[in-house]
């Protein structure tokens, strides 16, 4: 990585290998391996629960890797080269069967590489399956005597390489995205006959196997695996972590690297040219601009909706004009506002707190969301002023409905919330009444919005699903007003797209078609930005950044088990005074345990707090320079920070300002692709559109910020 002050560029692995089929050595393959294919009869049904049951057929077939294309009538068998080939039935039917001589076809290729990597799981032997590929994160009980195991579920996809002009170079791209799912086990007797079957076994090693398993002759008592994707049983897997190597070990990113990295071995060992794609990093937008939006002039009624009123009204309301932010705070009530007043309606529970399975579900028919709602303000905004709202679940519910009521009275000093929750959500609540009320009233937004000097010569088309609905809207801005027209062909729209040179929205769907023709109009959440001179589309993809691996050797060695005098400070130590290192040595030797690793050493249970006093520190990091530790955030959070750009694929990811705090990341950054329909693309005119803090709060937005508030008019029109 470069951490030159002009440019911070990053260098990093993905989720993609880039194979280049024509300069492989196909010799090699066939000189260790044969596939074979074998057709089966067309008249098979192979959709829903009968696709399950021809991978159950297959596996009794043969314990051999294979693929089956259903939609082809095709099996792909390997065996190696050596191996005597097993005649298959279908029924007392034999099927004929053929080995590939021509790998190089394209129309095969696909499933040339799925059955090698049915080939290459069956060799690590940790999970063993065919018709789809997982990586195992862990094994667990519940509560109520479940047993589950969380699963990474791989999909390869091959697509055609198209170099930034969108034309096919000759490579190809092994795209390899994830789904974090579960499976459950069940008796094989009561198994859903949809889903394939697993069994389970620990190896002489102490490690876990699943394997598809073979139904002839299994006992109906036999206990059993099975996907479970139902919506109670949906799970997170952290995208990294660097909790301790065992975390970090679950984390999709050490798998997927794991995996990733395997499997191109593999590859090359048979002639494949095949390499990891890369993504050459450049970080565009680092420092937030967080004074964004300027409420002069704003006026808000406050209501008061709180069970516990011991804290007065009037009191709260003065508080809230001490703040920094200049705004008018007014007392109201229900009947005194005005429809199109901007409403600030105040509550001490939320929006969950209020149902059934919240900690106060007596207390109102109504959730938080409906409460206000029902007040009927167009322009509104509910914050809740009680810190117990902020517990956990768990620990909520282990308080009486008096209990979780009885909260600390707000307080203001120096122009801020005192409490840090109440801050960041009361400013959360002042973002979405000012952009409702710039949005409802029409306002003159040259002053108002940020980078208005780029939008007023956009426009942008926004397209999504909503409650089984599809919604389809273009914004743009005329005389500094934002405008929303909900029917792109109306000839509002159509006059609009005339003024960028577009004849209607029909030509924007044919520059989508020649682009990219898995691009479907009518499905999925669409995101078109153009002009007179280009036309974009920003839309998600599953290829994923991989973060360097020394995080993994850095844990190990913190984690490390040592004689304790191997953590002893020189007399020389230039980080600590001498006195201050033999005050530590001593406290070392006579009441820290003979051997320990670094880790625990700065643990919070163990010696923690004495060394820190001793040492006259607030963490660990000056003991770990002086020891010669590495910290565990490194080589990872230099990238966590900021929009980071890779201009030859036009891909960027958006990190938090703040994501360092979060070391688990439930979620790894979802790369997105800008794709060129029209035009070239401007990378002064897009970025700064993601540097806002009132979509994510304090934080980058992943999409220019006028989507969001396409989002906001929408909602505010069909609730």
């Amino acid at each position: 990585m470069n951490n030159s002050k002009k440019h911070k560029t990053a260098t990093l692995d993905t989720t993609t290998l880039i194979i280049d089929f024509q300069n492989s050595d196909f010799q090699k393959l066939t000189s260790q391996l044969q596939i074979w294919e074998y057709i089966l009869p067309k008249h098979i049904p192979t959709t829903g629960s009968d696709y399950t049951k021809l991978h159950i057929w297959a596996r009794n077939e043969t314990n051999k890797p294979y693929y089956l294309h259903a939609q082809t009538f095709r099996l792909y068998v390997i065996y190696e080269v050596k191996e005597n080939v097993e005649e298959l039935l279908w029924g007392e039917q034999q099927l004929d069967k053929k080995q590939l001589s021509d790998l190089y076809k394209q129309d095969i290729l696909h499933c040339i590489l799925k059955v090698l990597m049915a080939h290459f799981v069956h060799q690590t032997q940790k999970f063993v399956s065919n018709n789809n590929f997982y990586l195992l994160v862990k094994t667990y009980s519940s509560g109520k005597g479940n047993s589950y195991a969380d699963v990474l579920k791989i999909s390869p996809k091959l697509n055609i390489q198209k170099d930034s002009d969108n034309r096919e170079n000759g490579l190809f791209e092994l795209l390899v995205s994830d789904t974090g799912t579960r499976l459950k086990r069940n008796e094989f007797s009561k198994r859903d006959q949809r889903k394939v079957p697993f069994s389970f076994v620990e190896l002489p090693n102490g490690q876990i196997s699943f394997k598809q398993l073979k139904t002839k002759g299994i006992e109906q008592d036999q206990l059993i695996y099975e996907e479970n994707t139902s919506v109670d049983h949906k799970t997170k897997i952290r995208f990294h972590s660097i909790e301790s190597v065992e975390a970090y070990e679950k984390s999709r990113n050490y798998l997927l690297e794991t995996f990733c990295k395997g499997f191109l071995n593999y590859l090359q060992a048979l002639g494949f040219n095949v390499s990891t794609k890369q993504l050459h990093l450049e970080q565009k937008e680092k420092h937030l601009n967080e004074k964004i939006l300027s409420y002069q002039r704003f006026d808000i009624k406050v209501i008061d909706k709180r069970f516990n009123q011991n804290q007065s009204f009037l009191s709260i309301i003065n508080l809230l004009n001490k703040t920094e932010y200049g705004i008018k705070f007014i007392a109201s009530t229900e009947s005194k506002a005005e429809k199109d007043d901007v409403v600030l309606i105040l509550m001490d529970y939320s929006q969950g707190d209020c149902e059934q399975d919240g900690v106060l579900p007596n207390r109102i028919e109504d959730d938080g969301y409906k409460i206000i709602k029902k007040t009927g303000f167009t322009i509104s905004q509910g914050f809740c002023i009680n810190k117990n709202t902020f517990l956990k679940k768990d620990e909520k519910l282990s308080l009486s409905e008096n209990d979780f009521l009885k909260y600390e009275d707000v307080e203001v000093k120096y122009n801020s919330f005192v409490n840090e929750n109440l801050k960041r959500n009361f400013e959360i609540c002042l973002q979405q009444l000012y952009l409702k009320n710039l949005i409802v009233k029409s306002i003159n937004v040259q002053e108002k919005l940020p980078h208005f000097n780029l939008i007023k010569n956009l426009a942008f088309i926004h397209c999504f699903t909503k409650n089984n609905q599809r919604y389809n809207y273009l914004c743009y801005v005329e005389n500094e007003q934002l405008c929303f027209e909900s029917n792109l062909g109306s000839e509002k729209s159509l006059s609009i797209l005339n003024r960028f040179e577009i004849e209607g929205i029909e030509e924007v769907v044919s520059f989508r078609k020649s682009y990219d023709q898995y691009l479907k109009f009518d499905t999925g959440n669409i995101y078109i930005i153009l002009s007179k001179e280009f036309i974009w589309e920003i839309y998600e993809i599953s290829e994923k950044v991989l973060y360097p691996s020394k995080v993994h050797d850095v844990l190990l060695k913190r984690e490390l088990q040592k004689n304790k005098y191997e953590f002893e400070l020189d007399k020389d130590c230039e980080v600590f005074s001498n006195t201050t290192s033999q005050n530590y040595n001593t406290y070392l030797a006579s009441q820290v345990d003979d051997f320990i690793s670094f880790e625990k050493l700065v643990e919070k249970k163990y010696y923690r707090e004495k060394i820190f006093e001793i040492l006259n520190i607030k963490n660990e990091i000056d003991l770990a320079k002086a020891l010669k530790f590495e910290g565990k955030k490194t080589g990872f959070f230099a990238t966590s920070q900021g929009i980071w750009f890779d201009k030859i694929h036009t891909q960027y990811f958006v990190g938090n300002k703040h994501s360092y705090v979060d070391y688990r990341q439930e979620n790894g950054f979802t790369l997105r692709k800008i794709g060129v329909l029209k035009g070239k693309f401007n990378k002064e005119i897009f970025f700064p559109l993601l540097n806002v803090d009132f979509v994510k709060y304090k934080g980058f937005t992943i999409y220019p910020y006028i989507f969001r508030l396409i989002k906001i008019h929408h909602d505010l029109n069909n609730s």
